[in-house]
């Protein structure tokens, strides 16, 4: 039966027994009640009437409005009922106001002075009501009825702003009605809050229940259809549902429920006792979204005829079990939820039939395992969720499948999200802790790991629905203090990510719900003694609880005088000493039988530690930042010189100093460290070498002209890269200028901007390209005129298709932060950090194959990358070019239509040697197994037993870390293995094996 409109009048039992004449009466006499007058009515209303509040009505009939007769109950009147009497409305009622809310409530009760509970009266019954009937209660107060208001066969019906409690069966009950809508009510203290039910070829649709708050002792929403009939499209949103046995069950009689409901932005809380739901489900195409499940028995309970159910971007916390798929629950999508804390189970798999669980956010509490279950023999893909950890070990604990129990079926969990899914609702802070702390209540808890983060948001003082008095928003912080609140006070607090709003973004899932504060011990301030003290007395720590037992431990070898008392004294023990710290523990039981536990660090402070840094060397008067000088376990520090230079501050650890005159005259000058605690002093010296610098000044030319696009190497002769190496930049008229280099003797490079030189080539002075037969520039005295002519190009390339692409590693150089080649020659910048995934600023030169013409030079990027483009095909050899290095130029590269582009070309030094590998498009790639390797290196491979065959490994640096031999007689069919790979650092290898004229590539990770 498909939803829609499909409603029948329905024929109420009063309209069977009424007689050929109307009967109507109205008992009346006039009386004073507390000022007020007492109508009795019942009976038939045939005829418009409006009740008062000057007035108690009291129901001794039951009171039916006919059929297009209205009655109007004005705010603040008192309507009573005798008991087994109702107010049966066939025609119109408008109780209360809906222009102005904010009047007194119209109360219905029984007429009894008896607290007796079978004193009861019906309620208030709308039969067959129209939308144009326009019939609604507002801000009215029903109590003491069996149902306080049932909607049958109904239509339109406004149930608003009203208080329904105490009453025997239920709140409202709602039959065969449609576009009914109850809004903000408070529905509590009933056996039943509310019940929507579908009779025979009838259904229940398109009702609304929003804003409601509805707290009732069994269901507190309870649907179920009949054999026949339908509930479906509406909707539930918005409420919060607290403390039922159950929050809503949805059922029905039929074999299918073909029925669409939806359960939208709900708060369920503390529903299901030990043994019930927040949401029972036994029907078809619900829609379960954005939702707070929290503190509940099971979350979510699939029967067997929950098909094609959405549950998604809800939020499931502390609840004892989250989710369960009975037996024949098929169908059903389990996508973009956030579990957090979950007691003893995330999912039960009872059914997998074409369930998906993806892309949820898994927080699990630490040390838990089996929560998620398969209690099937199927197999079932539980893919692309986040675990909070990434490590196998750890989620086969968390999984109950095949491995736990052959007879089941697996969960493959793989592939995993390694970083959680900012599109899921954002999970509430982990162990949130309430203490108090220097006459401060102080919270702290641990940051959350959602990539998205942005902030935290405190809420304290009367929690009651869901709600808090005060909230203040703390940032990124995870420890707020205040000194207005008491520790008593209720706190809770909230993560929200950067979509979140100001306020109300929790059920949009950009805030988590409220992560209430647990009342902790406070161990004590982290404290900090000297090692030859034998005692420490902790005297900040506080239990700010009722307590059974207190057990102080230790993760050390020291001891307590008593580890039975609040404020214990604590005696370091050697292994403390040795270590510099011990972690005490306050470990309290509560009245609960839960034991808590908070930390405190001593340490164990040795004597402070000084180093001024290595000795060094600055060229005349130049100021030095004594960078590389550190303190530790200090209070104060101090600089001294023995010479007449300046500090520009002596009490910091990294000052700048300026020599004096006497300094540069001796030619050196000593710098004294020293650094102070309580527990004693240490010092140490730098020595600074002061030697004369003198300045280089020049022009760069290209075709006659001055040239600027370029930058000046000055490298020193008969030293490495990165110790004696300066750079600077081009004035726009080609003049350069070194203005301090100490003396010896340099090779100078004029290097242009490949991006505006594509006929010139970096050139050395005087007039060479290859550093070996540069000319050594002695810098014994300020050196001038320095010309310096850009080679050109031996030949100028056509443009093709062809590439030339690879990688220069990165060598074992201890190059420093000042070192040119790590420098943005081009950019502007003054500096770029050293990746390390390569060489940055090498030059690499394109040849013809007898290296007799030079067609291109291009530099390496700052991760050692390098392509030549647009080539025509044809024969080429690349060569790299640095001062002080020897290059062995490349095999011979052919282009080709064939062979377009070649890439992956490597080049490593080597005890300064250059080496290029071009490898071989025809390589074959080999199959390492396992891979992760753990100390057993094994490849798939048939080799030539007849020759050798060679192994090598290269670390991502291009260090050749294995060079193994295979001699022809251990060559086995099929595979070679080699053990001892644990004793290589864990990380990624490239490996070559050659055999006879074969050379084979793999790439190998490292566990």
């Amino acid at each position: 039966m498909k939803c829609g409109k499909n409603r029948s009048i329905k024929v109420s039992s009063c309209k069977k027994r009424r007689s050929a004449f109307t009967l109507f009466f109205i008992l009346f006499f006039s009386s004073f009640l507390s000022a007020q007058n007492i109508v009795y009515v019942g009976g038939t209303l045939n005829y418009d009437r409006v009740w008062s509040s000057d007035s108690i009505y009291v129901v001794v009939q039951d009171l039916t409005i006919s059929g297009g007769v209205l009655l109007t109950i004005n705010p603040g009147t008192t309507v009573k009922i005798n008991q087994g009497r109702g107010i049966l409305v066939q025609g119109i009622m408008h109780a209360g106001s809906l222009v102005n809310e904010s009047v007194d409530s119209i109360r219905f009760m029984a007429n009894s002075q008896k607290s007796t509970a079978v004193w009861r009266w019906k309620g208030i019954v709308f039969t067959n009501s129209l939308p144009q009937d326009t019939n609604f209660i507002v801000k009215a107060t029903i109590s003491e009825a069996e149902v306080a208001i049932e909607l049958d066969g109904s239509e339109g019906v406004l149930i608003k702003n009203c208080k329904l409690t105490g009453n025997h069966q239920g709140g409202v009950k709602i039959i065969d009605s449609q576009n009914c809508l109850i809004s903000q009510c408070e529905i509590s203290g009933n056996y039943m809050g509310i019940d929507l039910d579908a009779t025979w070829s009838h259904e229940t649709s398109g009702n609304s229940i929003i804003e409601n708050y509805i707290c009732n002792e069994n269901h507190n929403i309870y649907s179920y259809s009949e054999s026949g009939a339908s509930i479906c499209n509406n909707t539930i949103a918005q409420n919060i549902i607290q403390n039922g046995n159950n929050g809503i069950w949805m059922d029905h009689a039929g074999t299918q429920g073909r029925e669409h409901n939806l359960i939208l932005k709900n708060i369920f809380i503390s529903n299901g006792g030990s043994a019930g739901y927040a949401l029972f489900l036994s029907n078809d195409s619900t829609e379960v979204r954005n939702n707070i499940f929290w503190n509940n028995y099971i979350a979510v309970y699939c029967e067997q005829n929950t098909k094609h159910t959405l549950l998604s971007k809800n939020s499931f916390y502390q609840n004892e079990k989250g989710i369960v798929l009975n037996v024949g629950a098929s169908g059903n999508a389990i996508v973009h939820n956030t579990f957090s804390n979950q007691g003893l189970t995330i999912l039960d798999f009872m059914e997998t039939a074409n369930n998906t669980f993806s892309q949820n956010n898994l927080f699990p509490i630490d040390g838990m395992e089996n929560l998620i279950s398969n209690g099937t023999n199927h197999d079932h893909a539980i893919t692309y969720n986040f675990w909070n950890t990434t490590a196998d070990s750890i989620i086969d604990r968390f999984i109950w499948d095949k491995k736990d129990k052959p007879i089941l079926g697996t969960l493959q969990y793989k592939p995993m999200l390694t970083e959680a899914d900012t599109s899921d609702p954002v999970a509430p802070p982990h162990r949130v802790k309430k203490q108090w702390v220097d006459n401060s209540v102080r919270l702290s808890w641990a940051k959350n790991s959602e990539k998205d983060m942005k902030g935290y948001r405190i809420y304290w003082s009367n929690f009651n629905r869901y709600s808090f008095t005060h909230h203040s928003d703390v940032g990124a912080d995870t420890l707020f203090t205040t000194e207005t609140a008491l520790i008593s006070d209720d706190f809770a607090v909230t993560a929200y990510d950067s979509a979140a709003k100001p306020c109300c973004s929790q059920f949009s899932g950009h805030e988590s719900p409220y992560a209430l504060a647990v009342l902790y011990p406070f161990a004590g301030k982290d404290a900090v003694i000297c090692k030859y003290e034998n005692s420490f007395h902790i005297s900040t720590s506080n239990i700010p609880f009722a307590y059974r037992k207190i057990v102080w431990t230790t993760d050390g070898d020291g001891t307590f005088n008593a580890n039975n008392i609040i404020r214990p004294t604590y005696h370091p023990g050697t292994l403390d000493i040795q270590r510099g710290k011990a972690v005490l523990t306050m470990n309290v039981q509560n009245n609960d039988g839960q034991w808590l536990a908070d930390t405190m660090m001593l340490t164990l402070m040795d004597n402070p530690v000084a180093y001024a840094g290595n000795d060094t060397v600055v060229y005349d008067s130049s100021a030095l930042l004594l960078t590389e000088a550190r303190a530790y376990r200090f209070e104060s520090v101090l600089w001294q010189t023995n010479g007449d230079g300046l500090f520009d501050n002596d009490t910091v650890i990294n000052p700048l100093y300026t020599p004096g005159n006497a300094d540069i005259q001796k030619g050196h000058v000593s710098l004294y460290f020293f650094v102070y605690s309580n527990c004693g002093f240490s010092a140490d010296t730098l020595k600074i070498t002061l030697l004369p610098a003198f300045s280089v000044h020049g022009k760069l030319w290209s075709n006659g002209q001055p040239f600027s696009r370029a930058v000046i190497l000055a490298l020193q002769k008969d030293n490495t890269l990165s110790n004696a190496s300066h750079l600077t930049t081009i004035q726009p008229d080609g003049t350069f200028t070194f203005n301090k280099l100490g003396e010896g003797f340099y090779y100078l490079y004029a290097v242009p901007d490949t991006l505006e030189s594509a006929q010139r080539l970096p050139t050395y002075y005087a007039n060479n390209c290859r550093w070996q037969q540069a000319y050594h520039l002695p810098v014994f005295a300020n050196v001038y005129d320095v010309d310096i002519p850009l080679h050109k190009v031996d030949f100028l390339l056509p443009e093709g298709e062809g590439s030339i692409s690879g990688q220069f590693a990165f060598p074992e150089l201890s190059a420093g932060d000042d070192a040119p080649f790590f420098q943005s020659w081009f950019s502007g910048k003054l500096q770029m950090e050293p990746v390390k995934n390569g060489l940055p600023n090498a030059t690499i030169l394109l040849y013809n194959p007898k290296m007799n013409r030079r067609f291109r030079f291009t530099l390496t990027d700052e991760n050692g990358s390098f392509s030549f483009r647009r080539l025509p095909f044809g024969k080429y050899v690349i060569d790299a070019e640095m001062a002080g290095y020897t290059s062995v130029p490349s095999s011979i590269i052919e282009l080709s239509p064939d062979n377009k582009n070649v890439d992956g070309i490597q080049l490593h030094i080597n005890h300064h040697k250059i080496t290029i590998d071009v490898g071989n498009k025809k390589d074959q790639y080999l199959k390492v197994y396992p891979n992760p390797v753990t100390n057993r290196l094994s490849v798939s491979v048939t080799l030539d037993k007849k020759f050798p065959s060679q192994l090598k490994l290269y670390d991502l640096q291009g260090r050749c870390v294995v060079n193994h031999t295979i001699a022809p007689e251990n060559i086995q069919s099929g595979s070679i293995s080699i053990m001892g790979m644990n004793r290589l650092p864990k990380g990624i290898y490239f490996g070559t094996l050659t055999n006879n004229r074969h050379r084979y590539r793999f790439k190998m990770i490292n566990n």
